[in-house]
């Protein structure tokens, strides 16, 4: 499966389902981490290359979007460790072993990466290598259909939810609506396994022009519909 990232523009309410997803999700990599997960075959699997420091002290560009919100909360500084790329050098020194970067975290100061059981010792003796760890895999049963059919409303909702009524109480979304919040403005991000934006389920935010950008971080492309892997 793939893992993306989808941003959409949102000026409606929760309802529309794509604010529940957001609640959902903390930040982008731990969604990532379990989606496609770290079994690649027999004698291959990904693992992320954690560096013990970042050389660089230039931080990344920062849009006046994300520079204003900043300066609204006292905990964040001008100045974030998070916001200094990688080390370039340690990134090369990794490739030119021979190994396949799947990508490059700023967050996790490291590299996930295709790596050979036989490579691992050799990785660890790198001096700027400050861990090594498997990738993440997460699998669950599938649920049975009626698994929520017995759910039942509790307080009278702002909103006619229908049949996403299950998936939004589960959330809390229809408590935020009742406190009235609708989520109108805000710009918000959502990983899934795929998106078909032609599908009449995003037929409104197509024609409003809220759907601002899409990325498929498995195959480095902008092409999100679902599709193989390490294309």
């Amino acid at each position: 499966m793939t893992g993306l990232n989808f941003q959409i523009k949102s000026n409606r309410c929760f309802c529309q389902g794509l604010i529940s997803v957001w609640a959902a999700l903390a930040v982008s990599i731990c969604l990532y981490t379990s989606v496609f997960g770290g079994e690649l075959s027999n004698s291959k699997r990904a693992y992320w290359v954690l560096f013990r420091d970042k050389e660089q002290q230039q931080s990344i560009n920062l849009s006046d979007r994300t520079l204003e919100k900043r300066s609204r909360l006292a905990e964040y500084s001008d100045y974030l460790w998070y916001d200094v790329p990688v080390n370039e050098a340690y990134v090369d020194s990794i490739r030119d072993m021979g190994i396949q970067i799947r990508q490059i975290s700023r967050w996790l100061n490291g590299v996930s990466a295709t790596v050979e059981e036989s490579q691992l010792t050799d990785i660890e003796r790198l001096d700027f290598v400050a861990e090594i760890r498997p990738v993440s895999s997460y699998t669950r049963e599938r649920a049975m259909p009626d698994e929520y059919g017995d759910m039942r409303r509790g307080k009278a909702s702002v909103f006619d939810y229908g049949g996403s009524y299950g998936q939004n109480a589960m959330l809390g979304i229809d408590s935020l609506h009742n406190l009235g919040y609708s989520g109108s403005g805000l710009m918000i991000g959502i990983m899934d396994t795929g998106f078909d934006t032609s599908h009449v389920a995003f037929a409104d935010i197509r024609a409003d022009g809220r759907i601002t950008a899409t990325r498929d971080f498995i195959n480095n492309d902008f092409d999100v519909m679902d599709g193989p892997d390490f294309q």
